[in-house]
């Protein structure tokens, strides 16, 4: 199946920023990451600061994605 991951740095999400990732059927939104984190380890650190979306509803690591979700990691505001 495939799904589309968009990197959210602005309220405006372009298509610039998606990126279409096959996995395989009943994977979760945890196996996302850690195929992701294996492909760019850098992506540990945007994970801790970031909610993802899935189809624009907050995700959990255990939730299942399904062919065509959309994955939204958006930046989590911070207050000081």
């Amino acid at each position: 199946m495939n799904v589309t991951v968009k990197f959210a740095l602005t309220p405006s999400v372009n298509e610039k920023t998606a990126h279409i990732l096959e996995l395989p059927t009943a994977a979760t939104l945890g196996d996302l990451k850690v195929l992701m984190i294996e492909q760019s380890p850098e992506l540990d650190r945007t994970f801790q600061t970031h909610t993802c979306l899935i189809n624009h509803v907050a995700g959990k690591d255990d939730s299942i994605l399904n062919d065509g979700d959309e994955i939204i990691l958006w930046q989590l505001a911070h207050h000081g």
